[in-house]
């Protein structure tokens, strides 16, 4: 679909039309993605960051925050909670923390997949 076709869509208020849009959106999402449910956990592992971007709300800037770094324990523990929740895969989330450098979060990302 180009981009006046997209706009076009946007602005779209027959309601047949639509009906037949979300028809065909539910067809190829059934194709590409089926309609298995799969859960996903989100460990947040920690709220500091040393950007400063204004639309954040754990931006450095946000002296009202207050501030947490989970330990390595406190992420497998909860890991171990959401699989015995039946969750399949967890995501780990977090600012972009200078003291929580990435290969420690690679070693801990194995210890979670082994």
């Amino acid at each position: 679909m180009d981009f006046e076709s997209l706009v076009c869509w946007l602005k779209e208020s027959d309601e047949e039309k639509l009906a037949s849009l979300w028809k065909v959106a539910d067809e190829v999402r059934r194709e590409y993605v089926g309609d298995a449910i799969h859960l996903r956990g989100l460990i947040e592992i920690s709220n500091h960051c040393f950007k400063n971007c204004y639309y954040c709300g754990i931006r450095r800037g946000n002296k009202r925050l207050l501030r947490y770094r989970m330990t390595v324990d406190e992420i497998m523990e909860t890991a171990k909670i959401g699989e015995s929740l039946g969750y399949g895969t967890v995501v780990l989330q977090s600012g972009e923390d200078p003291d929580f450098p990435y290969e420690e979060i690679a070693r801990i990302i194995e210890k979670i997949k082994s």
